[in-house]
């Protein structure tokens, strides 16, 4: 009997929610190159990135040890920000059986609070 559940987290991030987006699901390649001491490898096995049903190969450090992993791209919503993935093969599903990945980017919303400050400069009446 499997233990069946769901975890979510929410953090914040300095970084544009189009752009992260964007690296999650049309350039995931890139995570080789914007961590190299974690990401080893990203290979297209099917489909191309981006795409529903493409399916990618990682190669990655967790632990100070070696691992992969090898997902399905299951859902795209471009109006969301959301993509989610699903596990097929890797160390992963040693621990789980079955493992599914959602990451949704939330902008924030941009609110810039301006004191006025007096600089000895005289507003018109």
């Amino acid at each position: 009997m499997g233990i069946k559940g769901k975890f979510e987290v929410e953090f914040d991030m300095n970084c544009n929610a189009d752009i992260l987006f964007e690296l999650f699901t049309h350039r995931q390649q890139i995570l080789c190159d914007i961590s190299p001491s974690d990401v080893h490898g990203c290979e297209l096995h099917e489909g191309e990135f981006g795409k529903v049903g493409s399916v990618i190969k990682w190669n990655f450090m967790l632990d100070g040890q070696q691992h992969f992993g090898k997902e399905l791209t299951e859902e795209i919503d471009e109006e969301k920000k959301l993509v989610r993935f699903k596990a097929l093969e890797g160390d992963i599903l040693n621990e789980f059986p079955s493992l599914t990945t959602m990451i949704q980017m939330i902008p924030k919303e941009e609110s810039v609070k301006r004191d006025k400050m007096d600089c000895g400069v005289r507003e018109n009446a």
